[in-house]
């Protein structure tokens, strides 16, 4: 089984093959940051608008780092920040790596102002890791100039926002609920995690009013209803989310999630699935579609029916040989997503629809297995080769 989080040293070592290079730990989260936007997030949004010849800004770009990722791709790009001293080490790092990019640093109070000289120029308006650690104003403020910014054809593209909505906070505290609280309650709580930089950092603060801002600046959570106050109706305007495959070997699926997304199917089936994630990655158009979008959607793994299969921690095991998931979904389907935990040994992996008697083969392990069948059904038969682990099934509604 995967392990919930990795340590940036680890990430940084897998994707290199071997030994990290003798680089401090800024720099090696840094180029942890640059190679997991390369690897997942430019091909995900080139999946809805390939970047050559456009024209990017990145709000909050700070050193660089997702820069040097997304700079290369495009025809144009443009990075705004608050901290001066931010602005500079990105220079440093896109001139080493050859990408020419315009860097402003503006204050707090300007940098809105500062990014709006750029309206109707921007055909994607990037915020990586940036919304959450605005106040609700602000953020607010950025999504209503995102809309506006952006020209026809644009996109405006949201990475690695916590969601309120999940119960751990992994981003800041590293505690459950924390980003669920009123503010008054979290100033409170917050001595209680065990993240001990982010403890003394709002200890030191030099007043109520200093506290307050900086339980904000660290990072607090984000959910629908600030998009929904500034788009309307999302299913109008959200056109990719991180239930695709494409992110899905980045962004690990944990039970919580399949929680949520069974909440919100019943209390707002209208959304799209995006908002039941840890992170919060979409991408949003500034007009509303004529039609919603299809999204791949994760099914419960709920083992009703099945053989041989149990559900255990964060996946299904399917135990024997002969074991059958029986995988039953809400609505009819002609697509459907398989990831497999599967070690050192790579899994035949045979779908069937037991209706038409239909079957896919696929092997699994590496990447989750889409694949589409001639007609849609509500009802799925997956086995392997072998035991093993199914983390997630999702389809396409």
């Amino acid at each position: 089984m995967r392990s919930r989080l990795r340590r940036p040293l680890a990430r940084l070592r897998e994707s290199l093959g071997g030994e990290a290079p003798a680089l401090s730990p800024a720099e090696v989260d840094c180029e942890r940051r640059r190679r997991v936007a390369e690897r997942y997030f430019v091909p995900w949004l080139e999946q809805v608008r390939p970047l050559t010849g456009l024209t990017v800004l990145e709000y909050g770009c700070g050193g660089g780092c997702v820069s040097s990722a997304f700079g290369p791709r495009a025809g144009r790009y443009i990075g705004l920040d608050i901290d001066a001293g931010e602005i500079r080490a990105a220079e440093r790092l896109l001139a080493e790596r050859g990408i020419d990019a315009t860097l402003l640093a503006a204050p707090p109070d300007r940098i809105l102002a500062e990014t709006a000289a750029f309206r109707g120029e921007v055909d994607v308006f990037l915020c990586y890791a940036v919304l959450e650690h605005m106040t609700v104003d602000e953020r607010l403020a950025l999504l209503e100039l995102a809309r506006e910014s952006v020209r026809d054809g644009g996109v405006i593209v949201v990475i690695e926002t916590p969601n309120r909505l999940t119960p751990w906070d992994y981003h800041t505290s590293q505690l459950p609920f924390l980003n669920q609280l009123p503010d008054e309650l979290a100033l409170r709580y917050f001595d209680r995690s065990q993240r001990t930089d982010y403890v003394e950092a709002l200890r030191s603060a030099p007043g109520d009013a200093a506290l307050r801002d900086r339980l904000t600046r660290w990072g607090r959570g984000v959910s629908y209803h600030e998009f929904e106050l500034v788009f309307g109706d999302l299913s109008r305007h959200v056109v990719a989310s991180s239930w695709e495959p494409a992110l899905l070997p980045e962004r690990n699926i944990h039970r919580e999630e399949l929680s949520l997304q069974r909440i919100l199917d019943q209390a707002r089936p209208d959304l799209p699935p995006a908002f039941s994630r840890y992170w919060l990655d979409l991408i949003l158009v500034p007009e509303p579609l004529a039609e919603p979008r299809r999204f791949v959607r994760p099914w419960a793994l709920r083992t009703t029916g099945s053989t041989s299969a149990a559900y255990d921690s964060e996946a299904v095991h399917l135990h024997a040989d002969d074991a059958v998931l029986a995988v039953g979904l809400p609505q009819l389907s002609d697509r459907i997503v398989v990831e497999v935990d599967a070690g050192e040994r790579p899994r035949q992996l045979t779908i069937r629809q037991p209706v038409t008697g239909v079957e896919r083969g696929a092997v699994a392990g590496g990447a989750p297995v889409d694949l589409r069948f001639p007609e849609p059904s509500d009802r799925y038969e997956i086995t392997m080769d072998a035991p093993g682990w199914v983390s997630f099934v999702g389809y396409e509604a």
